[in-house]
């Protein structure tokens, strides 16, 4: 907020100075009957509403408070700029933007992207009124008219530094929606390995797998992967994944992620051919993988980088009577 005004008799007036009416009606911004904010709805101050401020030292985003923009990227200032108008109907409008700002809920809606990552846990003060997940859905399983408050924490994964901070949505069901019983991913996060998703709760379930880079917000979904069970690929390097299930009749549930999908050593190179300058090599390990081979003239001699192949790789240019090691790796072309 800005605090540019004046004192006259010991009265501080502040100009450019709001607090949210939608959430605190009929208040002040502090006690002090002498230092008063002005009243504006939540959705009149997101977005690029509150232009008084400039854009030199504001970041400005749909769903959210203005902030400074050197605060902008801290995980607590998401937490807590993020207002309910930053929350998204699962099924588009099935919530509209203004029950949505309201706290009005008709179906699952699910917590801003900004706030969808491993450090925020999400829960609901009553699951009987709103279900939640893993993966940040909310479900209004209670009666219309019925009231319950999400709860987001941020938990710092540094344990140097530790702590944890927490911000509150009020919410109140105007559509009672169907929820499956519970969705969750078990697997190693290891190319080859399998994903398993496991979900309950009614017949007929059906699956679409998700994956977004590590450090973003923004999923994808996993073409032809529709199954509960998902084989990770070489591609899939430095991706987390998830998957979403849904029923005839039930709300589409989402859940948590796993972690990054990381690259695992060849288990060894095998020699497919040899003439009297060139080697050719196949790196065992992962089926399909892109491996890039080097070669040097001893153990601990400069590699010489000769290329990368998902098959046989030919070597060239050797020299007869020459001992050469051959290395492989995963190619890092996936590294991301």
């Amino acid at each position: 907020m800005s605090l540019n005004g004046k004192t006259s008799n010991a009265i501080l007036t502040m100009n450019n100075v709001f607090y949210d009416q939608t959430i605190s009606p009929g208040t002040n911004l502090i006690a002090n009957q002498d230092v008063g904010g002005r009243p504006l709805y939540t959705q009149d101050m997101i977005g690029t509403k509150l232009n008084v401020f400039g854009d030199k030292l504001w970041t400005y985003q749909d769903g959210y408070y203005p902030v400074l923009s050197w605060l902008k990227d801290h995980p607590i200032t998401k937490m807590y700029t993020a207002t309910r108008g930053a929350f998204t109907s699962v099924i588009p409008d099935q919530t509209s933007s203004e029950d949505m700002f309201n706290g009005s809920i008709s179906g699952a809606i699910k917590i801003p992207e900004e706030l969808q990552k491993n450090a925020y846990s999400i829960e609901s003060t009553d699951p009987n009124i709103l279900k939640v997940t893993d993966g940040g859905t909310i479900i209004p399983v209670g009666e219309a008219g019925k009231k319950a408050t999400i709860k987001i924490t941020y938990t710092e994964p540094d344990e140097n530094i530790g702590g944890s901070a927490s911000n509150t949505y009020d919410f109140t069901v105007k559509q009672t929606a169907k929820a499956l019983s519970s969705v969750s991913v078990e697997g190693s996060t290891n190319p080859g390995q399998k994903l398993t998703a496991t979900a309950s709760g009614a017949a007929d379930i059906k699956y679409q797998w998700y994956r977004r880079k590590t450090g973003t917000t923004v999923r994808e979904s996993v073409s032809g992967a529709t199954s509960a069970t998902y084989i990770l690929q070489p591609s899939d390097v430095g991706y987390e994944f998830n998957v979403d299930v849904s029923a005839s009749g039930y709300a589409t549930m989402s859940s948590g992620y796993t972690d990054a999908v990381t690259s695992v050593k060849p288990t060894g190179i095998q020699k497919t051919a040899v003439t009297d300058d060139s080697i050719t090599v196949k790196a065992q390990g992962i089926d399909g993988a892109d491996y890039e081979y080097a070669y040097a003239s001893s153990l601990t001699g400069n590699k010489i980088i000769a290329g990368h192949s998902t098959d046989d790789f030919t070597i060239t240019g050797l020299y007869r009577n020459t001992t050469y090691y051959v290395f492989a790796r995963v190619c890092r072309r996936f590294r991301l």
